[in-house]
């Protein structure tokens, strides 16, 4: 129990007996089904012919659904932080698991505290007309992954390293 499981389009959840999981499972699995829509098409045969042409990272498509489905949370600020203090979330492309995840709903929650939430659908969908990651961050909010990343560290740096400091002093 309490795996969210997808099947085509439907959505098999568990009920753990707590309201609050039960309606993260929710989210999260209506959040991959319409993930799964934007990105590879809606029969077979789109989606076979979309999955060889587009290879998304699980920081992209998991942390993406672990935003939608659960709010910036104490629990979810410390992973952050000590991906970050540890220096864990440096290399997105080979974060794999749990850190795939937590480094991927730290970064759409930078990108909807930086450029506001409205951006996140636009770049979905510019990454599925263009068929290229890169191309959906550049065309919709005017950066390189690259220096998406770079000011994603400096924003969780300041935010966590200079606080870890102070409250050393």
């Amino acid at each position: 129990g309490g795996q969210t499981r997808l099947v085509g389009s439907k959505v098999i959840i568990y009920n753990e007996g707590d309201h609050k999981k039960l309606e993260q499972q929710i989210r999260a699995g209506i959040a991959d089904v319409l993930m799964s829509q934007i990105m590879y098409g809606g029969n077979w045969k789109e989606k076979l012919r979309n999955s060889t042409l587009l290879n998304l990272p699980d920081w992209y498509v998991k942390g993406l659904i672990q935003f939608v489905a659960e709010d910036w949370n104490p629990d979810i600020d410390n992973k952050t932080k000590d991906g970050i203090i540890t220096g864990k979330f440096k290399k997105f492309n080979r974060l794999e698991g749990n850190d795939a995840l937590n480094a991927g709903h730290s970064l759409w929650n930078y990108i909807a505290q930086t450029y506001g939430k409205s951006v996140i659908p636009n770049i979905l969908y510019m990454t599925s007309v263009s068929r290229n990651m890169e191309s959906g961050f550049y065309f919709v909010i005017g950066t390189s992954l690259k220096n998406l990343f770079r000011d994603y560290q400096n924003y969780y740096d300041s935010k966590y390293i200079l606080t870890e400091r102070s409250t050393l002093s």
